[in-house]
């Protein structure tokens, strides 16, 4: 199997599948004239690679899983990989106590430096986290040709 065919199945790039070859993730064959030949399972891999990625583990961080990397699941369910995604979860809610606790501060400085508007917004209104990754709403407004007619 050549690496557009895996690409395509796994939903990624040709350039993204290089990547996870040069990094040690994925171990292509070489077909007689040079190309990498991959195999049907390179294609779960790179899956999982990518949820993986999406947890917000690095490709070191998958590296030292890589053993554990497998077709039967979309995220490999190994020791290894549980624990890394633990503490994957303990940054995540660490990062989040401190953004709190920055809202916070500043909730309390607005408060002082402008005591009429500076508490509009309750300190402790914590947006609702999802599962769900947030959207993004792109506003696209037509561009003014600031050039004159003369050229």
């Amino acid at each position: 199997m050549r690496i557009g065919a895996v690409a395509d199945e796994a939903e990624v790039s040709p350039r993204m599948v290089r990547h996870y070859a040069n990094q040690g993730l994925l171990t292509p064959g070489r077909d007689i004239n040079g190309y990498r030949s991959f195999e049907q399972g390179d294609v779960a891999r790179v899956r999982q690679i990518q949820a993986l990625i999406r947890l917000g583990m690095t490709v070191e961080e998958i590296r030292r899983v890589q053993g554990c990397l497998d077709a039967s699941s979309p995220v490999p369910t190994c020791p290894a990989t549980v624990n890394a995604l633990r503490e994957q979860l303990h940054e995540v809610d660490a990062q989040i106590a401190n953004l709190a606790e920055h809202r916070r501060r500043l909730h309390q400085t607005l408060r002082e430096i402008d005591p009429d508007n500076g508490a509009t917004t309750p300190p402790h209104e914590t947006p609702k986290l999802t599962d769900e990754p947030p959207r993004l709403r792109i506003v696209l407004r037509p561009v003014q040709d600031e050039r004159s007619p003369d050229g």
